[in-house]
């Protein structure tokens, strides 16, 4: 097996625009961390489908470097978490709409 070019592992790094900052790996964004509206003296960031606040810039930064180097994901709302309960919400409590087998 040959080795991995460096040029194929492409770094993330950070880039400074008018209103956020954004998170890039070549020519895509993934992530972002900007002023809260009407500038409420806390950060917004998201990455994913991860995102929070936090009270400076470097934590928001943080935060969107953490989620992207674990590669962390989370489920969303009205995902099934295993394909072999289809009447079973992500949390595995079971569906009310769905009719039940057996007496």
């Amino acid at each position: 097996m040959g080795k991995q070019s460096k040029r194929s592992k492409q770094r993330p790094y950070w880039e400074r625009a008018y209103e956020n900052h954004g998170y890039w790996r070549g020519n895509n964004k993934i992530g972002w961390a900007s002023l809260g509206p009407d500038g409420e003296g806390f950060y917004r960031w998201q990455t994913g489908t991860h995102s929070g606040s936090c009270k400076t810039l470097d934590e928001a930064k943080r935060m969107v470097e953490l989620a992207v180097e674990h590669g962390a994901s989370q489920l969303g709302l009205f995902d099934v978490a295993d394909e072999d309960a289809p009447n079973t919400d992500a949390l595995g409590i079971r569906n009310a709409s769905q009719p039940t087998t057996g007496g």
